[in-house]
């Protein structure tokens, strides 16, 4: 039986309640949709030292300690990525998450090792430091990801939090936030299916995930797109997804221009089809000046309401300070509810 899915965000709150309960959750979900971000947001937020053990490159002397054989008895000798109850906690820290990434990549071995790291708290002999938080991650068994099966002695021991990706949660929380090429934005916010489509059925090589549009921000983030560039493409969000992206970006150069909105809003027309609308938006909020606000929002104004909440949304996670613009707050009063 599947468990109860749950967003990004809910899994980050899930995650600091089980630190707080001195418990150990473990986030599955396909790849590259997004497990070793959570940690990296909440180590942020909570100053703490991120330490990512990729549990499926290691031994099990990684985990136990390496031998000491000096004096009359062996000891070992923990690595010093844990930290123990002799160290110091990081200047500016309040302590370490132990993240245990690809748990049931790692060989039976290996997840031996990590169930006394869990259950006891110990590297080999070593007592890890009180103020260490411990995290794991895998795929999921369906997705066909080389999973190793977890001991139920292990996974009674952790606490599963199954996650799935929200468009509009990604938008806000990682596009925005990271600003993110405008022709993406536009892309999956006409077509949000594409952000994540991997099947575990499908026998294709290459799929959209998260992980995977990072990459493509990277490729992409203020240079010019041409056709030549569709191979590369297709090596990251796959060829179909790639093909249609392109066709996608070609609408730009169709679109009114800023200057035009800016001049004449009344005389400009609202183009055809939503994949045009949404490009027209996200084009506006890329140049738009807080002196011409008065004048883009005649022609916003000519929109269907969900194109004017993204349009509301896109702005304020770019500059909050709209927010204290009589005019941006008297537009968007009759939106709040769908903004926020």
């Amino acid at each position: 039986m599947s468990l109860y899915k749950v967003s990004m965000r809910e899994a980050k709150q899930h995650i600091i309640d089980c630190f707080e309960a001195g418990l150990v959750p473990q986030i599955l979900g396909s790849p590259g949709i997004g497990k070793s971000s959570i940690m990296k947001v909440i180590a942020n937020e909570y100053d703490l030292e991120l330490i990512d053990v990729r549990l499926a490159t290691m031994e099990v002397v990684d985990l136990n300690g390496f031998p000491d054989l000096r004096g009359d008895k062996a000891t070992y000798l923990p690595f010093d990525v844990f930290p123990t109850t002799k160290d110091s906690i990081p200047k500016g820290k309040n302590g370490w998450i132990l993240f245990l990434d690809e748990l049931a990549l790692a060989p039976k071995e290996v997840q031996r090792g990590a169930y006394k790291l869990i259950l006891d708290r110990m590297v080999g002999q070593h007592k890890l430091h009180d103020s260490v938080y411990i995290a794991a991650a895998s795929n999921l068994i369906t997705d066909r990801a080389m999973v190793n099966p977890l001991s139920t002695a292990l996974e009674s021991r952790l606490v599963d939090i199954e996650v799935e990706v929200k468009f509009d949660e990604w938008l806000e929380d990682v596009a925005m936030k990271q600003r993110f090429d405008s022709r993406i934005i536009s892309y999956l916010s006409y077509a949000p299916s594409k952000l994540m489509t991997f099947d575990p059925q499908s026998t294709d090589k290459k799929y959209c995930c998260p992980r995977t549009w990072q990459f493509m921000n990277k490729l992409i983030k203020d240079k010019p797109i041409d056709k030549k560039k569709l191979s590369l493409f297709a090596g990251v969000i796959s060829p179909g997804v790639a093909a249609d992206f392109l066709s996608f970006t070609e609408l730009f150069n169709e679109l009114p221009s800023y200057e035009s909105i800016k001049e004449n809003p009344e005389a400009i027309l609202v183009p055809d089809g939503a994949n045009k609308r949404y490009a027209t938006i996200v084009h506006i909020t890329d140049h738009i000046k807080k002196e011409d606000i008065s004048q883009v929002f005649k022609y916003v104004s000519k929109f269907t309401a969900d194109f004017r909440v993204l349009f509301f949304k896109i702005l304020i996670f770019k500059d909050k300070s709209y927010l204290q613009n009589e005019i941006f707050v008297n537009n968007m009063q009759e939106f709040a509810k769908y903004v926020f």
